[in-house]
């Protein structure tokens, strides 16, 4: 899969869905194959940036998700806060 058949490009940003970010986490800390984790390591890291991060990654806190799905999200609002006080 490539980050773009997962989100739209609208402009310049993407839009990122919270199915579409749920897998790619997985992705990352499962896949065998180094170049899927490479694409999801991509994906995630421009979804950090997006303005869409706070609100996927509150879904995403969500009881019975995996530890490693909620630990990415927790990981990601604590950077959001820490760097984007403005938005």
């Amino acid at each position: 899969m490539d980050a773009n058949q997962d989100c739209e490009r609208v402009g310049v940003a993407m839009n990122f869905s919270k199915e579409a970010v749920h897998a790619r986490i997985l992705e990352l800390w499962t896949s065998g194959d180094s170049l899927r984790r490479a694409d999801a390591n991509k994906y995630l890291l421009e979804f950090k940036e997006s303005i869409q991060a706070w609100q996927i990654c509150k879904e995403l806190l969500g009881v019975g998700l995996e530890p490693e799905v909620q630990y990415v999200a927790a990981q990601t609002l604590c950077q959001k806060v820490s760097s984007n006080r403005d938005e």
